[in-house]
């Protein structure tokens, strides 16, 4: 784990860790894109027992997160609806 000092010697400084880095955007509408695919992926595998094989998103909407074809998101991956 990456560590990160703060402060200067002697006057308590402190340690924090670097929180991971996503490779989605984190603007208002990616973060509710994401929200809406995670509900996706939950209800799919409520409903059939296992995950999707694949969500199919517009190209737009790829674009909007920031991600190439085949990124992978809960293990699953995001595909271009051609």
């Amino acid at each position: 784990m990456i560590q990160v000092t703060y402060g200067q010697p002697g006057q308590g400084m402190t340690h924090k860790p670097i929180q991971p880095v996503s490779e989605f955007r984190q603007t208002r509408q990616a973060i509710n894109l994401l929200d809406y695919i995670d509900r996706f992926i939950t209800y799919f595998e409520r409903a059939e027992g296992h995950k999707p094989r694949s969500v199919l998103l517009r190209p737009e909407q790829l674009a909007a997160l920031g991600v190439q074809p085949g990124t992978c998101y809960r293990d699953v991956p995001l595909k271009v609806m051609s």
